[in-house]
């Protein structure tokens, strides 16, 4: 589909169109989880899905799609947060989130003491559990968003496990 897409764009968008369908989904949980804000998260989306359309060339099969895809949605998404960060540090407050609710997660998830926990915690160590835990990607699809190795990944992965852990304690 990805082959199709490079041919016909962007004259053609019929075989973008079925692209988005099958990843939007993907994508948005991921800007929603890392977020913690529907509107924010509705934004990304719209900005991912351009980047998409206007980079698709760029590529080139090394990794699946979807990991390729991801590092876009990821590296988009950290840098939001780092502006976000920014305009926090000069404005003193955070802008409003939405308390994240899915179902299909543990109840420990939808606790707002752990999405308070979650989101002021590094955007580094809270996108790794997100994927991890929420999104339920396993540890090489991870390590090839992230374009580091396993064994770098899982000490990531470990060192954000405990920070969470310290954070969660500290809240009580």
């Amino acid at each position: 589909m990805v082959a199709r897409c490079k041919r016909e764009l962007p004259h053609q968008h019929k075989a973008f169109e079925q692209l988005i369908t099958a990843y939007k989904d993907m994508v948005y949980t991921l800007c929603y989880r890392m977020t913690g804000n529907a509107t924010d998260a509705e934004d990304l989306l719209q900005e991912i899905l351009t980047k998409l359309f206007l980079n698709i060339g760029k590529f080139d099969g090394r990794s699946a799609f979807s990991s390729w895809l991801y590092r876009v949605a990821y590296n988009h998404c950290l840098n939001f947060l780092s502006q976000r960060r920014t305009a926090y540090t000069s404005t003193g407050t955070l802008p409003d989130g939405d308390v994240i609710v899915d179902a299909s997660t543990n109840v420990t998830w939808q606790d707002e003491r752990t999405q308070a926990v979650l989101q002021s915690m590094d955007p580094n160590s809270r996108s790794l559990l997100v994927m991890k835990y929420v999104i339920d990607l396993d540890i090489k699809e991870i390590s090839d968003i992230l374009q580091v190795g396993l064994s770098a990944t899982k000490m990531r992965l470990a060192r954000a496990r405990e920070e969470f852990k310290r954070m969660f304690q500290e809240t009580r």
